[in-house]
């Protein structure tokens, strides 16, 4: 009787697992860099790290697709692996010139889809502005300034009943 009784259990164990529940949560996509303020210099290596959790624990058998290359431009690295327990760490590149790398990671779980991103900076202290100025935007400016100090700072409140409540005037 107490094997009969210990198989059962065996058996209700075995049949509750099998059609337990996916856990509920929110799936994150997380990039970061090897480098904890994410600046580089000139022509050094970046390595980026991607995980997909899923309740903070990593999540397996998830297509995850990710993307490397200059901000705001096409990329130059493009992958799509499979998540398991452990992150994604790949060499993302370096720049010869001072800018902004980004890698972008999605996965996509039941229709909907996960994103995370993250920028390595190369120098950028030493980007410049890609636009001058007008030759005559400080005489514009200056003339602009001098024609709000013409006028008299003399600041007055009109009740708008309409828009007024017992509270609110």
């Amino acid at each position: 009787m107490k094997k009969l009784s210990t198989i059962f259990c065996l058996l209700f164990l075995f049949t509750f697992s099998a059609f337990a529940q996916e856990s509920l949560g929110t799936y994150q996509v997380r990039v970061s860099l090897d480098k904890p303020d994410w600046t580089y210099e000139l022509n050094e290596p970046t390595k980026f790290t991607i995980s997909a959790t899923l309740n903070n624990s990593q999540v397996a058998g998830l297509p995850l697709k990710y993307s490397c290359g200059l901000e705001m431009m096409p990329p130059t690295i493009e992958k799509t692996v499979i998540t398991t327990n452990q992150a994604v760490t790949f060499d993302g590149g370096t720049l010869k010139e001072a800018g902004f790398l980004r890698c972008i990671a999605t996965v996509e779980k039941d229709g909907k889809i996960y994103r995370g991103l993250a920028t390595a900076g190369f120098r950028p202290d030493l980007i410049k502005p890609t636009t001058t100025d007008p030759t005559d935007f400080d005489k514009f400016w200056n003339d602009g300034k001098a024609e709000l100090a013409k006028l008299p700072i003399d600041s007055k409140i009109e009740p708008l009943p309409s828009y007024s409540t017992p509270n609110v005037d």
